[in-house]
């Protein structure tokens, strides 16, 4: 099912509250046109139609493909939305560009570690594998991890004992910035001197 339709509009006008307002159009004012095209797609499942608005015209993609494209770009915002909301890549702390590059490679690394993961699990439970959802799948991952390094690293032999444990605070504690000022250092000074 496909419907061809065209929009008129004029000139738009910001408000206080971020919404835009329309005019009524003047005989003088410029109208801008546009020619959108509605698509209907035939779910063979549940006999509904899912219905797609675009501006791409009918030479250029089948509804079929249309369906295909917006389910790709739902794909992509779920994958935007998981980095955003469990990997914080919207509140990036850093103002510096090798901070926040390493931020961002290390939580697309995860983000793949967990895709692969995901996608084992779905292939382990074939008749079952629509019912992982990503963002449930994000969230069980992301408080499993933990877990899964330690598997991962007494599957590669290293074990996290106490003096492991230790090790690895004692190198990544220490913060690598010698100069920083720090607003508790006398305290921190002061306390180190009387234990």
């Amino acid at each position: 099912m496909e419907v061809e339709f065209k929009a008129s509009a004029s000139r738009a006008k910001k408000s206080e509250k971020d919404d835009f307002e329309v005019y009524p159009l003047r005989s003088s004012a410029s109208k801008i046109k546009e020619t959108f095209r509605l698509v209907g797609v035939l779910d063979e499942e549940t006999g509904k139609y899912h219905l797609y608005i675009t501006d791409i015209m009918p030479e250029q993609l089948i509804p079929e493909d249309v369906a295909l494209l917006y389910r790709a770009r739902w794909s992509i915002e779920m994958v935007f939305k998981e980095l955003k909301r469990l990997y914080k890549l919207d509140e990036i702390p850093s103002d510096k560009p090798v901070v926040n590059k390493s931020l961002v490679m290390v939580s697309m690394l995860t983000l793949v570690v967990s895709h692969q993961i995901l996608n084992l699990m779905r292939s382990l439970m074939p008749e079952k594998s629509e019912r992982f959802t990503p963002l449930r799948w994000a969230e069980l991952f992301y408080t499993s991890a933990p877990d899964l390094l330690k598997l991962v690293l007494a599957f590669e032999g290293i074990e996290l004992d106490a003096f492991t444990m230790l090790m690895f605070y004692a190198g990544e504690g220490i913060d690598p910035n010698v100069n920083r000022e720090r607003m508790l250092s006398p305290w921190v000074k002061a306390a180190a001197i009387t234990s």
